[in-house]
């Protein structure tokens, strides 16, 4: 099958004169392909790189005398097209004559489905001259040069690094890349390879770039006790995608840590943060995309500002993140009361006027709440949200209208 599939390429495909040099880095573009071949839909899976897979793919036949560069444009072609991928499923391509060229489009974070093969792979076909049973030896360093690259780029171990042959599977659903026993000495020159690439192992801390291209808060006033979305634009101006239930993941944070006014119990990761990235989300260096935030409005009147920046999981901040929630508030009729300071950080809400009184929930100093009613003996019952009320003693209340 794989000798059909591999001759077929080059009986539907003519190609030019391509003059290689030895130890080149070709881009996409240099190799002059149609771009019209790349689907997006069938190449928006992405991931974080993990380690690193050598696939070594054989001539299809012992004539096979085509030149490196018409191999690859036909693999690309191929691919791309009739086999369905949308685009060559190899993130690079080494020839046996020294060229090292770009694979896939996306770049490094795009998944590659190699059956059998490591979790997180960028995929590295090499393609093997005539009676080859082991890497060029002339362009090892180059592999080499290759390989620490990424290493040190995507801090992936030197132990992360594998190599299989490989068999392509024609199936229903179209074509599976499938891992396959190893022929020839490619295992000794990958462990040669694993030996000098740890010596040289200095895996650089990712860095990313975000920034606030837009708020869209409601223009006109709203009342106290609803709620309302923020919707913040963010863009991505780094190199690196960034992943939710990642290290880079971002939330959104106030700038000085303090409750915010207009926290969601629940929806708020606490009263300073929130999560804004829905599960499964990326943004891909260069994007800009659209997030919810659901804002609780305060019983605080006129207008309300408060400044937030993003942060990631570790509680680094983005720089030059920073941007402002503000939104006016109504005034209402009601009697409103806050929180003031207590010994204990918080006041307890009973379920009756009396210090014996069952406690339904604690409040916070510094939260607001709508007065319903007001005993002789120290007592004021409170409007907590959700249809419900509770009891707290005048004593750390203070009216605020």
């Amino acid at each position: 099958m794989k000798k059909y599939l591999l001759t077929t390429i080059f009986i539907l495909s003519v190609f030019g004169v391509f003059s290689v040099v030895s130890a080149q880095t070709l881009t996409r573009s240099q190799m002059s392909i149609d771009e019209n071949a790349f689907d997006e839909e069938k190449n928006n899976v992405f991931r974080e790189p993990g380690s690193i897979l050598f696939l070594p793919i054989e001539a299809p036949i012992p004539e096979f005398n085509v030149s490196s560069a018409d191999w690859y444009n036909g693999l690309y072609y191929y691919f791309s097209g009739r086999a369905g991928f949308g685009d060559i499923p190899f993130h690079y391509v080494v020839t046996s004559d020294g060229l090292i060229i770009e694979g896939l489009k996306n770049g490094d974070e795009q998944k590659v489905n190699i059956e059998g093969g490591p979790e997180g792979a960028i995929v590295i076909a090499y393609l093997a001259g005539n009676g080859e049973n082991d890497f060029n030896r002339g362009v090892v360093d180059s592999i080499t040069d290759l390989v620490v690259g990424l290493m040190n780029k995507h801090a992936i171990s030197p132990d992360n690094i594998w190599i299989s042959n490989v068999s392509f599977m024609k199936s229903s659903d179209g074509f599976t890349i499938k891992t396959a026993e190893l022929f020839g000495r490619y295992q000794f020159s990958v462990d040669e390879i694993k030996e000098v690439a740890a010596i040289r192992y200095e895996p650089k801390e990712k860095t990313y770039d975000l920034s606030i291209e837009n708020v869209v808060l409601p223009e006109s006033g709203v009342d106290p006790g609803s709620e309302v979305v923020a919707t913040i634009t963010v863009k991505n101006d780094g190199e690196f995608t960034v992943f939710k239930d990642s290290d880079s993941e971002f939330l959104i944070s106030k700038v000085d840590n303090s409750l915010s006014r207009f926290y969601i119990n629940g929806v708020w990761a606490s009263p300073s943060e929130a999560s804004i990235m829905d599960e499964g989300d990326l943004l891909k260096p260069g994007d800009s995309k659209d997030y919810n935030l659901k804002l609780n409005i305060p019983l605080y009147f006129g207008q309300q500002t408060e400044k937030f920046q993003l942060i990631n999981l570790n509680g680094d901040v983005y720089p030059d993140s920073q941007f402002d929630i503000s939104i006016y508030i109504n005034e209402i009729g009601s009697n409103v009361v806050e929180v003031q300071d207590t010994e204990t950080g918080s006041l307890n809400v009973r379920d009756r006027a009396s210090g014996f009184g069952e406690v339904v929930t604690t409040v916070l100093p510094g939260q607001r709440f709508i007065e319903l009613e007001r005993t002789d003996t120290g007592w004021v019952r409170i409007d907590i949200g959700n249809g419900e009320s509770g009891w707290v003693s005048s004593r750390y209340l203070q009216r605020v209208n």
